[in-house]
């Protein structure tokens, strides 16, 4: 970097490792951010019924909005919601992890799990911004017979 200042100027100019400080913290600030997004969507079975009280879990570094339950099983941290009388459901989804989404899943009793990949829209995004909004609908086939 090349600074020219004018013989008796009071102008400062940051040191290397001073710039290099401030510039490590305006990353970290921008990794603080919190990316949020909207998802509503329905969960229905094959034959296109609504689903009451089927599960949508967030997996990942992200946090689901309530309702929402904490579950520990198989030594990993779940979030999950259930959908309502209707098939329905509402959440929030945030991170701090930034990256392009997460994965989410729905299942019911009966039925086998189904996985969707959300992109976030942008990684500026939050809930509060129309443009940040996603719809991820689930259809669940049956469980199939093991035959055992």
């Amino acid at each position: 970097m090349l600074v020219l200042t004018a013989c008796g100027s009071d102008t400062s100019v940051p040191s290397a490792p001073a710039q290099e400080a401030a510039i490590k913290a305006a990353e970290a600030a921008a990794a603080a951010t919190p990316v949020s997004v909207t998802i509503r969507g329905s969960v229905v079975d094959a034959s296109n019924r609504q689903l009451a009280n089927a599960a949508i879990e967030c997996l990942g570094d992200v946090q689901c909005t309530k309702p929402y339950a904490d579950v520990i099983s198989e030594g990993h941290d779940h979030r999950i919601t259930t959908t309502d009388a209707n098939g329905q459901y509402h959440i929030v989804a945030t991170s701090r992890a930034g990256g392009s989404g997460f994965l989410m899943n729905a299942n019911a009793r009966g039925f086998e799990v189904q996985w969707q990949d959300v992109t976030w829209p942008d990684a500026a995004c939050s809930s509060d911004q129309p443009r940040c909004a996603v719809t991820v609908n689930f259809r669940l086939p049956p469980l199939q017979d093991s035959g055992e």
